[in-house]
C-alpha cells in the first residue's frame, strides 16, 4: 500500500471516528433533554394531557439511547480497524 493510500485509509478511519463521536454526543444532549422534559411536565406546555409530553420524550429517550448504542459500536470497530491497519504496518 502506497503512503497515500495509507493516508487516504487513516483518514477514513477517523473520520469513522468523529462520527461516531459527534453522534454520542447528540445522543448524550438529547437523553438530557428528554430527562429535563419528564422531570418537567407541565400541563400548560402539553395541553389537557401531559402524559402526550412525557410519551414524547420516553420515546425520544430511546432513540436517543439507540443512537448512543450504535455511535459506539461504529467508534468501536473503527478504533479495532485502524489498530489492525497499525499493527500490519509495523
Amino acid at each position: 500500500m502506497t503512503q497515500v493510500a495509507n493516508s487516504a485509509a487513516v483518514g477514513s478511519f477517523l473520520a469513522a471516528l468523529q462520527s461516531a463521536r459527534a453522534g454520542m454526543e447528540r445522543g448524550l444532549r438529547g437523553l438530557a433533554s428528554d430527562a429535563q422534559a419528564v422531570a418537567h411536565v407541565s400541563m400548560a406546555a402539553d395541553g389537557p394531557d401531559p402524559a402526550s409530553g412525557v410519551t414524547r420524550a420516553l420515546v425520544g429517550a430511546l432513540e436517543d439511547r439507540a443512537l448512543v448504542r450504535l455511535s459506539a459500536r461504529i467508534m468501536r470497530a473503527s478504533d479495532q480497524a485502524l489498530g489492525t491497519l497499525i499493527d500490519i504496518k509495523a
